[in-house]
């Protein structure tokens, strides 16, 4: 599953809470979609939730996310053995000092996580290429 893919699909959720009346669920979801990709769709959602519950829409905290995840039985982000694929394939890359395959697999698993440990490194590789391409 790809960082836009994860991003649908928490948006639909909150499509879906809105539909219910779920509303702090709903705001939850659409929050939660945009550590993913961009979805110039979700201001307008809020938006909408605002007008209909008259509240004042917030970042909701990882504990509110967390409940509105384990109220759907679901948990948030990608797939753990996905997730463990491609750091396995990263690290591979990185001990054969193969440097595209590093930044591919680094942006892949950056995206899926957002991890800042991970980002630091993808921000470390793609340097090394940028200054590879110039000398």
């Amino acid at each position: 599953m790809t960082p836009i893919q994860i991003s649908r699909c928490y948006c639909n959720l909150g499509y879906y809470c809105v539909e219910t009346k779920d509303y702090d669920r709903a705001v939850c979801f659409y929050y939660e979609s945009l550590i993913y990709a961009d979805n110039p769709f979700v201001p307008a959602e809020l938006h909408h939730i605002h007008t209909i519950t008259m509240k004042k829409i917030v970042p909701p905290t990882r504990d509110e996310v967390n409940e509105a995840f384990a109220h759907y039985n679901m948990k948030s982000g990608a797939n753990s053995e996905v997730v463990g694929v491609i750091t396995a394939l990263a690290k591979e890359a990185i001990e054969n000092k193969d440097l595209g395959m590093i930044r591919f697999y680094l942006h892949m698993q950056h995206g899926l996580t957002n991890d800042p440990e991970i980002k630091e490194m993808m921000d470390r590789y793609d340097l090394l290429a940028k200054e590879r391409q110039q000398g």
